[in-house]
């Protein structure tokens, strides 16, 4: 081997050696991340890292683990269901080895169900998927392979059988194959099944059956039907869903010290009863689920075969979400109210990297997820990053606004895209009454509500301290408006006497005679050939103008635009294409119909009818500077006058200059529509041609350059 070649292998070996020791003190071998508000991921500081890997050989048992399905941490112990050995495996706050259990005895006055379950008197369970330890130190395993639950008291003695309730379920035809299991604080058994839809089976603590609870959500007939249309192909077995759309069984379950229950479910799609990013709900006494409806959890861009998939939840001491998504081997963790504090983890093969991610667990501030595959335990361990996180959540909550705001600034020292930051310092400001401070930070925090609220806060503000000043200058402008207008009239009004129009109106085509008078304008410019290129020219800029203004000008209580996002193309092709597309159509239709109206007379008809349009685009940028999000009917009002203002000019300029009549001019309209249609697809299907042309053009000289 020469000399070389051996130092290649000692620095291949010396990286190895590097990474897996980097591993175990600090080497993130994943991104971090977390999803802003347009759900775009922005990459952050790690919140968790890797710090030990546990499997037997550490623990010095005899036997490796076969198939961890279970973890459960309680008053400082960590238990373990290494569920293809059939036992359960204690450790201490250290994380040594305590004891084992695979073989139990069946306690002094069981029940019967017991010694038939065990005639030899030896309990033994083998493929059990979930299992819980209480405080008292009860402990209850889902002995999913024989259909049944086993009840330990804390001596480790079996004390219960319960088994499928059949006055139960006979109706429903469906096993009891249990594969997870918790306990409330009351004694109560909570059970997740693979068969059953109807929710969380609910035991009494004498092992008796209770009721169902929290059964996951179904789509109504109508509204799977409305869901299955909307496709606009119809399949049987699209339709046969319609009629028998059945919720999906909860996976697993955990409850906080509030008493609420959270579940994960594989949330199936009413449409390919394929897997959606999984379920998280917070299931209140009632069973209903509390969470925004709104909020999506997991990734949000995914692949359509490898979509999130939970299996796991866990609420530790400070009432922090911890879902495991077994797919893609990350870790989410959220607030109560479903706000995203960190994202670690992934599949791989790296320390801290999952094969199969089966279970998760919180111990004190550390997190302990187990994969299934590789046999093993990892324990991460939080950042200072997190740490600030969660002593500035929970400084807010508590109401703590000195505390919280010292984090919150500390936070975004570490972390200047942090939104949570920015929104809870927001609510500091709000809080104290600096309305406009609050305002800002709401905004760097893309939090349309929070800002509407304070912005509400600071107008009430304002008109309280301002109210005379505010009411002298609006009976002013309200003044003003009127004489310039009444001015305006009077320059722009017809002559009685010999029907003369006034000069800049005659010029420009009466354009404001049109919309007061739609049918008579539109009869004179067209026999007076006085319609304007120019000005249709004008009034189709001023769209353009208006529609960049809309989308820059809106106020953000209403909605949230970046300049990344904003497309001239787009927009010129919306305005100035359409226009363009609709008054070559509507030509080509007249022509067709026997139309009398030129060209020129339809550019103009149409420009004349955007103006209303055009000003209730430009008076609603202005009111949503003023108006807050509750008092949208106003805009709505406003913007659906101006379209039907702009709509009935529209028919009627084109039914007076084509000289149609109403029958006539609404099936040119439809005819319309169809031909610009196909003038949009012509236009693509040249551009694709020419595309390929010119590609094609480009390959063959660089084929000439490269044989030259």
């Amino acid at each position: 081997m020469n000399k070389f070649v051996r130092i290649i292998i000692v620095a291949l070996l010396s990286t190895i050696f590097i990474m897996n020791t980097s591993a175990e003190g600090g080497f993130i071998p994943y991104d971090t991340y977390e999803y802003n508000e347009f759900g775009e991921p922005v990459e952050t500081p790690a919140g968790y890292i890797p710090a030990q890997t546990i499997d037997a050989a550490k623990l010095g048992l005899t036997k490796p683990f076969d198939s961890i399905s279970d973890l459960c941490y309680v008053n400082g112990t960590l238990y373990i269901l290494d569920s293809g050995n059939g036992r359960i495996v204690e450790l201490d706050e250290e994380l040594n080895l305590v004891a084992e259990y695979s073989e139990f005895v069946i306690a002094d006055g069981a029940g019967l169900e017991c010694r038939d379950a065990f005639p030899d008197g030896k309990v033994t369970f083998v493929g059990a998927e979930g299992f819980t330890v209480t405080p008292d130190g009860s402990l209850y395993v889902a002995d999913t392979m024989n259909y049944r639950i086993l009840c330990f008291s804390a001596d480790r003695q079996l004390t219960r059988v319960i088994v499928r309730p059949d006055h139960v379920l006979n109706n429903t035809g469906a096993a009891f194959d249990p594969v997870k299991i918790e306990a409330d604080s009351k004694g109560r058994i909570y059970i997740a099944t693979n068969s059953i839809t109807l929710g969380l089976m609910v035991f009494n603590e004498d092992g008796s059956f209770s009721h169902f609870f929290g059964a996951n959500e179904v789509l109504s007939t109508t509204q799977a039907f409305i869901k299955a249309f909307r496709k606009l192909f119809l399949s049987v077995a699209q339709l046969d869903l319609v009629e028998q759309s059945t919720p999906v069984s909860i996976l697993n379950m955990d409850f906080d010290a509030d008493g609420f229950c959270y579940t994960v479910s594989p949330y199936r799609d009413t449409d390919s009863k394929a897997a959606v990013p999984g379920l998280l709900r917070k299931l209140n006494y009632e069973g209903n689920d509390i969470l925004d409806s709104q909020l999506i959890f997991g990734d949000i861009e995914e692949a359509e075969l490898n979509k999130t998939h939970f299996s796991d939840v866990d609420i530790d001491q400070n009432g922090f979400i911890n879902l495991l998504d077994q797919t893609r081997g990350r870790i989410f963790q959220y607030t109560d109210s479903g706000m995203l504090l960190a994202v670690f983890g992934a599949n791989g093969d790296q320390n801290g990297c999952f094969s199969y991610a089966s279970a998760i667990e919180s111990m004190g501030s550390g997190i302990l997820a187990a994969d299934k595959k590789k046999n093993c335990i990892f324990l991460y361990s939080p950042t200072e990053y997190i740490q600030t996180v969660h002593s500035a959540v929970l400084k807010m909550n508590e109401n703590d606004l000195n505390g919280s705001q010292n984090e919150w600034e500390q936070l975004l020292r570490m972390n200047s895209n942090n939104y949570l930051a920015y929104k809870g310092l927001g609510r500091i400001a709000d809080y104290r009454g600096d309305y406009r401070q609050a305002m800002d930070y709401f905004k760097l925090a893309y939090a349309q509500e929070e800002y509407a609220l304070s912005y509400q806060q600071l107008r009430q503000k304002s008109l309280e301290n301002h109210a005379l000043w505010i009411v002298f200058g609006v009976v002013a402008l309200l003044v003003a408006a009127i004489v310039g207008v009444k001015r305006l009239a009077r320059y722009l009004a017809v002559a009685p006497a010999n029907q003369a129009y006034s000069r800049l109106e005659s010029r420009s085509g009466m354009p404001l005679y049109v919309l007061r008078h739609p049918v008579d304008g539109f009869s004179q410019f067209k026999r007076r050939h006085i319609g304007s290129w120019s000005l249709a020219a004008v009034i189709v800029f001023l769209w353009l103008v208006a529609s960049v203004t809309e989308y820059y000008g809106t106020g953000f209580a209403f909605a949230i635009n970046r300049n990344v996002d904003f497309n001239m193309a787009i927009r010129v092709a919306v305005t100035v294409g359409v226009f363009a597309a609709f008054v070559l159509s509507n030509w080509i239709v007249s022509i067709i119909l026997d139309g009398n109206g030129s060209l020129k007379d339809i550019t103009a008809t149409a420009a004349y009818s955007l103006i209303p349009y055009i000003l209730s685009l430009f008076l609603k940028v202005g009111l949503t500077n003023v108006l807050i999000p509750a008092e949208s009917v106003f805009i709505d009002i406003l913007l659906i006058v101006g379209l039907l203002w702009s709509g009935v000019l529209l028919f009627l300029g084109l039914m007076t200059i084509h000289e149609f009549s109403v029958g006539r001019t609404i099936w040119s309209l439809l005819l319309t529509l169809v031909g610009m249609i196909i003038i949009v697809f012509l236009i693509i299907l040249l551009y694709s041609l020419v595309r390929q042309l010119a590609d094609f053009i480009v390959s063959v000289y660089k084929e000439f350059r490269f044989r030259s």
